[in-house]
């Protein structure tokens, strides 16, 4: 039993360093601008630019 509690416990995550810290901010600062433009009329196009910008910046 003590074995099956500790399996699916997650482990305690590490402090982010700064640069971590500013990479985060700028990944959901994207994700935001991506939304927020899927909701226009045209922005289909825009929203497929900032997914493929999203993961060449994940590369």
């Amino acid at each position: 039993m003590i074995f099956s509690q500790n399996l699916f416990r997650r482990p305690t995550p590490a402090r982010l360093t700064r640069i971590e810290k500013s990479l985060l901010q700028v990944h959901f600062r994207s994700v935001n601008y991506c939304q927020y433009n899927f909701v226009e009329h045209r922005t289909l196009i825009s929203f497929l630019a900032c997914l493929s910008f999203m993961s060449r910046s994940q590369m």
